[in-house]
């Protein structure tokens, strides 16, 4: 019963395809005009085309049917231009302008935005140098040594308390390249291994300190810069004023707006 069906359906459509031709080709050959029959053709071609090229493009064809979702409309950015002081590999700082999404009415979590700001590769930042090939650097992480942000005297007083293990330990993540002169070569050939490698180590952790000397002038600068309300920065040392062994940057005064 069900192959009599499928034979009488095949059957069906061997008809209709054979007339269809035929129309077409009496069409083509202009032995008949039949203008119904020439839009029905038409029109049902185009309606094909129409269907197979949203198929080949991946689109719903009933899309067409609720409005502004053919194409895709661009997204707001966010996003806020903030200038960034950053390192030449130097002592140097250079002004970058970036672009970042900061939080509204939330001076503490964009402070702290900020600072992870700073320790991201500056590559892709404009730079405002009129030097050719300045090629910046990336600074320390100061996020994991801060412990607090304080605003005092309605926002125009941060203080900054910062951990000294926590500063130790990111500085000496720092890979630093030492330059190897004849006076070090000579050190190394005379003088016994202990003392050279104590020499070693104490270049080590200058060139490190000078690094977060580096960051912690960036700092300020940046936060001068892009936070007008704050006028003075204090810094502490586990909570108390005190400066960092070796460091010129000097944790005990307070920074002011020039």
């Amino acid at each position: 019963m069900l192959w009599q069906k499928i034979k009488s359906g095949l059957k069906a459509g061997r008809v209709f395809l054979r007339d269809l031709f035929s129309k077409i080709f009496l069409e083509a050959t202009g032995e008949t005009k039949s203008n119904q029959f020439r839009f029905l053709f038409l029109s049902s071609s185009f309606a094909i085309l129409f269907f197979i090229v949203f198929i080949l493009v991946g689109k719903n064809p009933l899309s067409l049917l609720i409005p502004f979702t053919l194409y895709d409309l661009p997204s707001r950015d966010g996003r806020t231009n903030v200038t960034l002081y950053v390192s030449d590999g130097k002592t140097n700082l250079l002004k970058s302008k970036r672009k970042v999404l900061l939080a509204d009415n939330d001076l503490k979590k964009n402070l702290n935005i900020i600072v992870g700001e700073l320790s991201q590769p500056p590559y892709e930042d404009l730079i405002d140098s009129t030097e050719e090939n300045v090629f910046p650097k990336k600074l320390p992480d100061l996020r994991s040594p801060i412990i607090a942000f304080w605003l005092l005297d309605s926002d125009k007083k941060l203080i900054i308390d910062l951990n000294e293990e926590s500063i130790q330990k990111e500085i000496s993540s720092i890979k630093i390249k030492l330059e190897v002169n004849e006076d070090s070569l000579y050190d190394k050939q005379n003088r016994e291994e202990e003392a050279v490698e104590k020499k070693k180590i104490e270049e080590l952790q200058s060139a490190r300190v000078k690094v977060l000397n580096t960051a912690l002038s960036a700092l300020e600068k940046t936060i001068f810069e892009n936070f007008s309300t704050i006028e003075t920065i204090e810094f502490r040392l586990n909570g108390y004023s005190k400066d960092f062994a070796g460091l010129e940057y000097k944790l005990t005064e307070v920074k002011k707006r020039n």
